[in-house]
């Protein structure tokens, strides 16, 4: 069991992260940072209510819940097969803080309640239980909202996302002129890109079935069990201080900010296949690789130009293998290149099914087949400028799509 979550957690791509409790290795990238008007949240759009539009509910879920794999003990029967005792032992056999370590023949929940830096409360972080634990909700999915002693109810995970939701990607500084902005404006509008990522920050804000945007479809099923198990979602008014009275007031949280269609589809009801959400593109010339699994990858030397148009020229600088599995940075032009050319996609995901490790969690870079090349009736220039377009796109783009003004 060791030598296994040792080789999945070394399979994973720098920069991807999974604390999805389905168990399937399948982590995606960590999401960009620049979320004010992204929503709903998640690469799968499961974190869409509550405050923020859903931004504190995904903040709570990884940052403060999620990574501590404790506070799933007491519902991992249920949600997982696997039974407490089994559950806490398998993590804490070999824990590399000796604090942690289970001793031979100890059970292991008497062991966690002598060593939890948290005593009363699950897991070992700091965190209060919502009125329906150990069952989730849309809002807190596991039952928890991460919580220290002496803030009001959601005040650190809401002043996060009042914080994140400031962050914009400095300023593109053009390479091109406005003409050339114009003319990939435009390529961006006849190849229909603009019929999702629309709007101020070019997302519609909709969920999209995985069978329809053909991505890799692991992760996008991978909160169904758990959506299973959920009740009406609930919290406490947030003047109210942690550690918690005794019988706090509880309020109803409201799911119709999100249109009920978009959250069965994120959470794999409606749709056993699930869906992704539809990403904004604010900051793309910060954020290669590209699609959810970081799969569409290439170096500043794995292109070349010839008369036909752009061809592979060195293909150990392609996909994943060829650039952040070998601590080669992608670069964002040629990597949105091979987001919209057909040929040069094929070439990376064959070179992401080559390698073992992407295969064992679930990394591939296919998808997204909105081509803009020769095939789908574009030129080597319109794909450049709408490359060229696509980066300029920061929080404040000189140009603007016209169906977009």
């Amino acid at each position: 069991m060791e030598d296994a979550v040792d080789a999945d957690f070394l399979a994973w791509p720098p920069g991807n992260f999974t604390s999805n409790g389905d168990l399937n290795s399948n982590p995606s990238q960590i999401p960009s940072s620049y979320t004010h008007g992204a929503w709903p949240y998640s690469w799968s759009g499961v974190a869409s209510i509550g405050w923020f539009h859903g931004l504190s509910t995904l903040n709570n879920a990884v940052f403060g819940v999620n990574a501590d794999p404790s506070t799933t003990a007491d519902a991992s029967e249920e949600l997982l097969g696997i039974d407490k005792e089994t559950y806490l032992g398998a993590m804490f056999q070999n824990a590399s803080n000796p604090k942690f370590r289970l001793p031979e023949g100890a059970k292991p929940s008497e062991f966690f309640e002598k060593i939890d830096p948290t005593p009363g409360t699950p897991g070992i972080n700091q965190v209060i239980e919502m009125p329906e634990y150990p069952k989730g909700t849309l809002f807190m999915q596991n039952g928890l909202m991460a919580a220290s002693p002496g803030y009001r109810v959601a005040e650190q995970i809401n002043g996060m996302s009042a914080w994140q939701n400031t962050l914009a990607p400095p300023p593109y500084q053009a390479t091109g002129d406005r003409e050339v902005l114009k003319r990939g404006a435009a390529v961006f509008d006849r190849a229909g890109c603009v019929d999702c990522h629309s709007e101020r920050y070019f997302t519609n804000h909709k969920v999209i079935p995985q069978q329809e945007v053909g991505t890799q479809p692991s992760r996008a099923k991978a909160s169904k069990g758990f959506a299973e198990n959920f009740v009406p979602p609930q919290t406490y008014p947030p003047n109210i201080s942690v550690p918690l009275p005794p019988n706090p007031p509880v309020l109803p949280i409201p799911t119709d900010i999100t249109p009920q269609e978009d959250i069965e589809l994120a959470y794999a009801q409606s749709n056993p296949a699930g869906g992704f959400k539809v990403p904004n593109l604010i900051g793309l010339y910060l954020t290669a690789p590209y699609l959810h699994d970081g799969g569409v990858a290439a170096s500043s030397e794995a292109l070349q130009q010839d008369e036909d148009g752009f061809k592979v020229a060195n293909p150990d600088q392609l996909g994943l293998p060829g650039t952040l599995l070998k601590g080669v940075k992608p670069d964002a032009s040629a990597s949105l290149r091979v987001l919209v050319d057909r040929n040069l996609r094929e070439d990376a995901i064959a070179a992401n099914r080559a390698d073992e490790r992407l295969q064992r969690v679930n990394v591939e870079g296919i998808g997204h087949n909105y081509w803009v090349d020769r095939q789908a009736g574009f030129t080597t220039q319109d794909q450049t400028d709408l490359i060229q377009f696509l980066l300029s796109i920061d929080d404040d783009p000189e140009v603007l799509p016209d169906s977009s003004t």
